[in-house]
């Protein structure tokens, strides 16, 4: 976990990215945002109280993500939602 003190969100994206792209399985959690890559190439930024919803990478690319940032606050364009059903994550 990023305890939050001089970190950039937009560095967090680029290392989930990054792992992401070398099909390599990574969390990452800050707080109520969790960036996790998968061992398929895919990347997710969740926000797990209002259950947000970005990808970041697909089959190893990167996806665009709309992110405003500053040292005392960050804005992301969340894409959807996301549920857990069971074993399942549900984008929408």
């Amino acid at each position: 976990m990023v305890d939050g003190k001089g970190f950039r969100l937009a560095d967090e994206i680029r290392y989930i990215q990054d792992k992401a792209a070398d099909h390599d399985g990574r969390m990452v959690t800050l707080g109520r945002l969790i960036l996790f890559s998968t061992d398929t190439g895919d990347a997710w930024l969740l926000d797990v109280t209002d259950q947000l919803a970005v990808r970041l990478a697909r089959d190893g690319d990167p996806e665009p993500v709309h992110l405003e940032e500053t040292d005392a606050s960050f804005a992301i364009e969340w894409k959807g939602h996301y549920r857990i059903e069971g074993p399942a994550f549900v984008y929408a």
